[in-house]
């Protein structure tokens, strides 16, 4: 059974431009999946996926075979912290929040 969190860094690794042709590591597939989601935010991730699949249903499902494999393949996430900029920010609030992604629990 797949759970949320599994299938919400499936959906950001297959928006990137990470290629499973060029076989990433651990940290390059962590890296796209941590740049797409600062840059996309889940929603954009989401968006992506499913213009993907209108688009190109057969490349776009295998495309997705492989986020979820490599995903999973990747065991233990442990945390990342990401430095997100946010719109409007009221005064004396910092300009950037911090998303705090627990990769490890589902």
């Amino acid at each position: 059974m797949l759970r949320y969190r599994t299938v919400l860094l499936a959906e950001a690794l297959f928006a990137s431009a990470l290629q499973p042709s060029r076989h990433p590591d651990r940290q390059q597939v962590r890296r796209a999946i941590a740049g797409e989601l600062v840059r996309r935010r889940v929603a954009g991730c989401v968006a992506e996926v499913a213009y993907e699949f209108g688009e190109h249903p057969e490349e776009a499902a295998e495309r997705m075979r492989w986020a979820l494999r490599t995903v999973a393949d990747c065991g233990d996430w442990g945390y990342a912290r990401l430095a997100v900029l946010r719109g409007r920010v009221p005064r004396g609030r910092s300009s950037t929040e911090t998303l705090r992604i627990n990769f490890a629990s589902d």
